[in-house]
């Protein structure tokens, strides 16, 4: 059976290669991006079955990069879950309503991380 496949788009490097140690540890395939341009890019050829995609980030930003995942064909039902440091709560409801199925926020523990996407795609 093929691993189930996490996209990690995160412009913080240390970040995004913890997020993608973290779940390859659970078997997880895990590519990840460093910016929304290379992100989108990626959505499209790994085809992966979940996003954690972060919001502040260079090129393209989390919120533009969502909305172009949503309405491509090829990415529009690859679940998001979105990843930022602000806790606001209009931010929430602006990724929901853009097609993001929750959210994460930072800082976060590893077992927060793996309940989120076990969540959206189901254990490994």
């Amino acid at each position: 059976m093929d691993k189930i496949k996490i996209l990690v788009i995160e412009d913080d490097r240390a970040l995004s290669e913890l997020l993608a140690h973290m779940l390859e540890g659970q078997d997880y395939a895990v590519e990840t991006a460093y910016n929304g341009l290379e992100g989108l890019d990626k959505a499209k050829s790994f085809s992966p079955h979940l996003i954690l995609l972060d919001i502040n980030m260079p090129l393209m930003d989390g919120w533009q990069l969502l909305q172009a995942i949503k309405s491509s064909p090829k990415t529009a039902s690859i679940p998001v879950l979105m990843c930022t440091e602000h806790s606001l709560m209009k931010e929430v409801e602006r990724a929901l309503a853009l097609g993001a199925c929750g959210y994460i926020l930072k800082p976060f523990s590893t077992e927060r991380v793996l309940s989120k996407v076990s969540d959206v795609i189901g254990p490994v």
